[in-house]
């Protein structure tokens, strides 16, 4: 329950941030090495994704909490066949308050190379669009976040830079 309230707090705080004309574009996540390429992870928490984020022909390695099992986010880059620990971060579902719908890649040099897909767990049709932009060696940046509400007769949409 303390992480569901650190992160919801999170996510506050970002939205007013952003919705203050304060946000930084800047926002760096430092990345940490691992030095055994032996990933352990418990398939009944995590979803594998494969995905070339960097564009140097290698897939690299995703870890996504599943539905209801946490909010993690780990990605593995594939460097010369060996997988280093890149990022550590959340998934942007607050542990079952949103679902994430997909993690994709984007060949954009301003946007970044991920993008997280994610909506709200009920009413509301609240939809969040995430994009992580790789900065080589292991830098990490929030380049930008798109929330939008759906309803029959209310359509919004909130875009941070």
């Amino acid at each position: 329950m303390i992480i569901v309230k650190q992160n919801v707090i999170i996510f506050l705080l970002l939205l007013l941030y952003a919705c203050t004309g304060r946000i930084d574009k800047q926002i760096l996540i430092k990345a940490e090495s691992s030095n055994s390429n032996e990933i352990k992870v418990d398939t009944s928490k995590f979803n594998l994704i494969y995905l070339d984020f960097d564009d140097d022909g290698d897939l690299d390695n995703i870890y996504s909490s599943k539905f209801l099992k946490g909010d993690s986010l780990y990605i593995y880059r594939n460097v010369n066949n060996r997988f280093e620990l890149s990022l550590r971060t959340t998934n942007f579902t607050e542990d079952g308050l949103f679902m994430l719908d997909s993690i994709r890649t984007v060949n954009s040099d301003t946007l970044g190379g991920i993008i997280i897909y994610n909506h709200f767990n009920g009413a509301g049709g609240l939809k969040r669009i995430m994009f992580l932009k790789f900065y080589k060696p292991n830098g990490w940046k929030l380049t930008r976040y798109i929330g939008e509400k759906s309803k029959e007769s209310i359509n919004k949409k909130i875009v941070f830079y």
